[in-house]
């Protein structure tokens, strides 16, 4: 008996245009999220000064940082960024994700980036971006990533030092829904965004005090796909020790709430889809148990897969809910990094 043709999930959309959701002030609206991190912010705001694409707004939210040490930081810098500075001050710390929304929500342009006070852009980011958004072709792309390096430093005696520079191997194009699945192969600052995806996912989740960006991006890639530059055009910025723990990142400072949060996020992905469709506990365990374990590699998942379909099959007992996870499931693993396989 031949399996019935591929149908998507009834929670998974066809790629489309955005509305565009104007007027707009500017073409980019750049939302960088700051606390009293004065070593590391100048670099920051050099990154944005230097973009050969210029029609751009800087919303920069003091998530309840000194405001006189950080008015003290932007003094030379006022004059060349004219008038397209915005200061967003909170009176205390609201966390990244509720920063993130305060920049988003004064924000006005066709495009958003969130660009953190730690990290750099290649000059050329903004203008390739936009120009792929821009071309008639990437029309029904709701954003588009490059390529980055990751720069691991260390700061000592108040200074910067750079300890290492190399790609960041998980972007791997096309992007994919089943490997973002399995991890975000792009960090905030390689992505820009279309700002009309707001009004149909909203904006982060302030519940989650780490990967956010993620929670974001996943929810973002169930309204359509993103586009993909491979040119390293990023500088994703990792500190490996540091004077002050102000200057840590979350990714290597926070450690065992990363491991927490990813648990409970993908606990709450699968308890969603259960929620609808209960009867799929039975289809979804023995390979979320293979996913776990990594054992036997992709193309031994997907023969116990096509097994299980198989009895369920001869039974008469598929529905079209199991037919359409049966599908799912299997460009999911057909579609996984390289890296994560064990042929």
């Amino acid at each position: 008996m031949q399996p019935p043709p591929e149908a998507p999930l009834p929670w998974l959309y066809a790629p489309q245009k955005l509305p565009d959701s104007g007027p707009h002030a500017e073409t980019v609206s750049i939302i960088m999220r700051t606390k009293d991190r004065a070593l590391l912010l100048p670099r920051a705001l050099q990154s944005v000064l230097a973009q050969t694409f210029t029609d751009w707004r800087l919303y920069l939210v003091n998530d309840g940082g000194d405001v006189a040490t950080l008015e003290k930081g932007l003094a030379s810098f006022r004059d060349a960024f004219t008038n397209r500075l915005s200061l967003i001050h909170h009176a205390a710390s609201l966390g990244m994700e509720a920063a993130s929304n305060a920049g988003l929500s004064a924000a006005s342009g066709r495009f958003f980036a969130i660009h953190d006070d730690d990290d750099r852009w290649d000059a050329t980011f903004l203008s390739r971006t936009v120009a792929f958004l821009d071309a008639p072709e990437n029309a029904s792309y709701i954003g588009v990533a490059t390529g980055c390096d990751v720069v691991q430093e260390r700061i000592e005696d108040g200074r910067i030092k750079t300890v290492a520079q190399f790609p960041w191997v998980y972007f791997r194009p096309p992007i994919t829904y089943g490997a973002m699945l399995e991890r975000n192969q792009m960090p905030p600052i390689t992505l820009l965004l279309r700002h009309a995806l707001l009004a149909r996912i909203g904006g982060y989740n302030e519940a989650l005090p780490v990967l956010g960006d993620w929670e974001f991006i996943l929810r973002a890639l169930t309204i359509g796909d993103i586009g993909a530059l491979e040119e390293r055009l990023a500088f994703y910025h990792h500190r490996l020790t540091a004077d002050a723990p102000i200057y840590a990142n979350s990714v290597t400072g926070g450690l065992n709430i990363h491991g927490e949060m990813r648990a409970r996020l993908g606990n709450h992905i699968i308890r969603s889809a259960l929620q609808q469709q209960p009867a799929l506990l039975g289809v979804l365990w023995p390979v979320l148990q293979a996913l776990e374990t990594q054992g036997g590699g992709s193309h031994t998942l997907l023969q116990r897969l096509d097994a299980i379909e198989a009895d369920i099959h001869a039974i008469r007992e598929a529905t079209e809910p199991q037919r359409r996870i049966f599908n799912f499931l299997r460009r999911l693993l057909r579609h996984r990094p390289h890296s994560a396989r064990r042929q």
